[in-house]
This record gives C-alpha cells, structure tokens and sequence, in this order.
C-alpha cells in the first residue's frame, strides 16, 4: 500500500492507508476484506468503505432529507438499535439534526431491505416500517 497519508471526514488526523484483519473503530464490524486507514496517534483503525464515506449523504431509510457525517459520544442507530457509549473517543455517525435521526456507519453501508421475500418461511412479502417516534407518541398519549 502506499506510504502517504490522506485526510478524511472520518478522523482528524492524517491517516495512513492499512491492512489490518481486525473489527474496525468505525463501525464495530470485523470485516473479512481488511483493506483500510489506520491512525498511529489514537490506534485507530478504519475499514476502507467507511473511512471514504463522504461528508453528506442520501440514505433510502431516510427519503428526502441529506445525512451529514457528524461526531457523537452517546448515540442509538435508527435503523439497527445499536447503542453505544464511546468514553474513549468520538463515533462518526450520519444524522438529520432536523428529524432528530441517526445512522451508524454500518447501517449506512448495509441498509436493511425494505422487503423480506421468503415463501418457505411466510406466505407473502413482508415490508419493514420504521417505527421511530411511534413509541415515543404512545408513550406521551399513554401518560396524558
């Protein structure tokens, strides 16, 4: 791999570009491919699909609006539930501050499909609808 280093969104230092068969420190996720950028100040290691994610993104879980890559400490993912407490460094996510939602890196590569279409386990397709803000409003309608 070459030997200089390249700036992205992702991390704010110069990372170097890094092979390494490890779960990376952007997403959580071992991946087999190992190929990614690495950080020798914080130990810091990125795949090579979530370290060139751009700063903006159009996600099919999130219609109509942009994602922007930004910084969190505490976060839950919208679509997967993860949660995460990351006392030792910042996570990158892609947020809508305007609908108050969240992406982790993972979810924004692999978005979950839209339609489940197996007829040896159910008898027609099943569609997955998100469910954000609905048990918030039960929950407040519940209280009242």
């Amino acid at each position: 791999m070459d030997s200089e280093g390249v700036s992205l969104p992702i991390h704010v230092h110069i990372m170097m570009p890094w092979a390494d068969l490890r779960r990376g420190d952007c997403c959580g996720r071992l991946e087999v491919i190992s190929d990614g950028y690495y950080c020798k100040t914080f130990d810091f290691f990125v795949h090579k699909n979530c370290g060139e994610f751009s700063k903006y993104i159009e996600h099919p879980s999130h219609p109509g609006c942009t994602l922007q890559l930004e910084s969190y400490r505490i976060w839950d993912c919208n679509l997967c539930g993860r949660n995460r407490d990351c006392k030792y460094f910042v996570q990158k996510l892609f947020c809508c501050e305007t609908c108050d939602f969240v992406v982790d890196l993972y979810c924004a590569k692999y978005p979950p499909p839209e339609v489940i279409d197996n007829s040896e386990t159910h008898h027609h397709k099943i569609t997955l609808f998100r469910r954000i803000g609905f048990e918030l409003e039960a929950y407040s309608k519940a209280r009242d």
